[in-house]
């Protein structure tokens, strides 16, 4: 591992504690979706208000992203990032516990607002540790253009 900017290398736990953050959103709905077919019949509702539990996670978890960094400007990135990820874990438990499909479509929505914590957190960590060229490795842009990276890192 590299050393950061000041002089102190980051802990392996750390980096795993950061890689299995990253996977969580991910996680949520990729177990969620196999469930869908089988929640209208649980819950006694139509296949739509099921889907929508869905459509709000994804929407809340982009929105939400507009207020963690700022949060984490101010308050710094390890305590939004506890803070959010104790969210998403809470919000796991009171979606699994949900009794009724409002309970469930709350849940999901506190979830997926939750889950964005470690999509902020992880791409400014990206950012401040290794540069540029790292964000849009992580970010997926990369893979649109590859000279990016070079062109911002090293700009003529």
């Amino acid at each position: 591992m590299s050393d950061t900017s000041n002089g102190v290398r980051p802990s392996r736990l750390i980096l795993l504690i950061l890689i299995a953050a990253g996977g969580a959103s991910i996680l949520s709905t990729d177990l969620y979706a196999p469930s869908l077919p089988h929640l209208p019949a649980y819950f006694g509702t139509d296949a739509e208000r099921v889907q929508l539990t869905m459509a709000l996670n994804m929407a809340s978890f982009a929105i939400a992203q507009l207020f963690w960094g700022p949060l984490s400007d101010r308050f710094g990135r390890r305590a939004v990032f506890i803070t959010g990820m104790a969210s998403f874990a809470l919000t796991v438990l009171g979606a699994a516990l949900a009794q009724s499909i409002d309970q469930l479509l709350a849940g999901r929505i506190l979830m997926g607002a939750a889950a964005s914590v470690e999509a902020v957190v992880l791409l400014l960590l990206a950012f401040c540790v290794a540069g540029c060229a790292s964000l849009l490795l992580v970010s997926g842009l990369a893979a649109l253009r590859p000279n990016w990276a070079t062109e911002m890192d090293n700009p003529s």
